[in-house]
């Protein structure tokens, strides 16, 4: 009798359980994720362009998504009247974005 290659049982393997549980060990989340690294997983999920137009942050800064909302208030290239209307956002992490963005340009 042949043995399936697919189904053979190593005597070291691990199970699904017991990867999993290696796999949520040997994970470790940053500890802080820089506004440029959002912006840029933001830009990479084409959310905003990393070289916006100041046409793309207006409209990204009036958008009913939220996370086109936060890539604008984290944009470097955001003007200080976008920055004053994602302030008033009715999200909390955008407006303390926005915030901290006309803090720093002060």
């Amino acid at each position: 009798m042949e043995k399936n290659k697919n189904t053979e049982v190593h005597k070291h393997a691990l199970n699904y359980p017991q990867l999993a549980l290696r796999a949520m060990k040997e994970f470790a989340a940053p500890k802080k994720i820089s506004n440029k690294e959002i912006l840029r997983a933001l830009a990479l999920l084409d959310y905003l362009p990393l070289k916006a137009t100041n046409k793309e942050l207006t409209k990204a800064a009036r958008s009913k998504d939220w996370l086109i909302r936060l890539a604008a208030g984290l944009h470097p290239d955001a003007t200080e009247a976008q920055l004053n209307l994602l302030a008033n956002d009715t999200d909390k992490n955008i407006a303390s974005a926005s915030v901290m963005a006309l803090n720093s340009k002060q």
